[in-house]
């Protein structure tokens, strides 16, 4: 993404380490995790990746989904068991040029879908 020009805002370590011609592309955000928060409720898309976790779900993807974000994730057994259709999208770390190009309309949709599901949820 950040090669094709996409500014891409990160939390965590090591991407200080970060190189290449793309590299202007991408904005380090240094922060704890309540600053990693409130940035993801206020993202349209968080983009996730939990290469450790093939057999569960993080908090990241939750919380997002909470706040109204489109949450785009890498799969896992968890996920695919227990969410299809959900205002969650996921790619596999193994085909990363397959990862789904969200044009506007989806992600306006994915938006709308996850809020009314936040709706439910809180019984609002």
């Amino acid at each position: 993404m950040t090669k094709n020009g996409i500014k891409i805002h990160v939390f965590g370590n090591g991407w200080e380490d970060f190189a290449g011609d793309d590299a202007v592309n991408l904005v380090w955000e240094k922060g704890d995790y309540l600053v990693a928060r409130d940035a993801v409720a206020n993202a349209y898309i968080s983009l996730n990746t939990q290469p450790w976790f093939k057999g569960g779900f993080q908090e990241r993807i939750a919380s997002a989904m909470l706040s109204g974000t489109v949450a785009v994730t890498d799969d896992s057994l968890y996920i695919d068991e227990n969410f299809t259709d959900q205002g969650l999208c996921t790619y596999s770390l193994e085909k990363l040029e397959e990862l789904p190009e969200l044009n506007p309309v989806q992600v306006e949709e994915f938006k709308q879908q996850a809020e009314q599901e936040v709706q439910l949820t809180l019984n609002i």
